[in-house]
This record gives structure tokens, C-alpha cells and sequence, in this order.
């Protein structure tokens, strides 16, 4: 937060000093705990993230994502009140891909 001055003019030439509070967040949020998730499945998952963000606060506390393809991690994004964005990893551990059969050994004999 920065406090500064300034001077606005009539059209007579008549002025006044105003001070003024200038907000300026540059600064991006930051990632807090998330779901936890310690096996794998094989169906969709919704994992949230929190959000903290000392300046202009963030836009919501708990961001949210569900995921429907098979992965180990994720992405979740969270903003601040100011636009300004995170990306956050995220366990996810779904694996929706079948085992395959093979056969070793020789050919069987009937």
C-alpha cells in the first residue's frame, strides 16, 4: 500500500491536494494444503487446494478440480481478489489404462 498526493484543477484554475491510497498487488498467491490421495484408482477424482494471499486476499479460499483422465499429478490455479494467478500440483493417482496379457514360454503341444 502506498499513500501519495494529488492536485486536481477546475476548469477556473481553482485547485485542491488530494492524498490517496494506492493499492498495488503484485504478488501472486500461494498454494496451501491440499486433498491428499495415497492410492491409485481407476475413476474420476476431485482433489481442492487452499489459497492464502497476504495483500489483496484470495478470490476464494478453497480451489477445486476433478479429474477425469489417468494421471499422477494435477494442476489446480488459484487467484488473488487482484487477478494475479498460482498454479498448484496436486496429487491425483488415477489409472484408468487395463493391464495387458502376455504370454511367455513356449507354444504348448495338444
Amino acid at each position: 500500500m502506498e499513500f501519495g498526493t494529488i492536485t486536481i484543477y477546475d476548469v477556473a484554475g481553482n485547485s485542491q491536494s488530494c492524498s490517496v491510497d494506492v493499492r498495488v498487488d503484485k504478488a501472486k498467491p500461494t498454494c496451501g494444503s491440499s486433498t491428499t490421495f495415497t492410492s491409485w484408482v481407476n475413476t474420476d477424482r476431485t482433489n481442492s487446494v487452499t489459497c492464502t494471499d497476504s495483500d489483496s486476499g484470495c478470490s476464494k479460499s478453497s480451489f477445486s478440480n476433478t479429474f477425469t483422465s489417468t494421471a499422477e499429478t494435477g494442476s489446480i490455479t488459484i487467484t488473488d481478489a487482484a487477478g494475479n494467478s498460482q498454479s498448484c500440483t496436486v496429487d491425483v493417482l488415477i489409472d484408468k489404462i487395463a493391464p495387458t496379457c502376455t504370454s511367455s514360454g513356449g507354444g504348448a503341444t495338444w
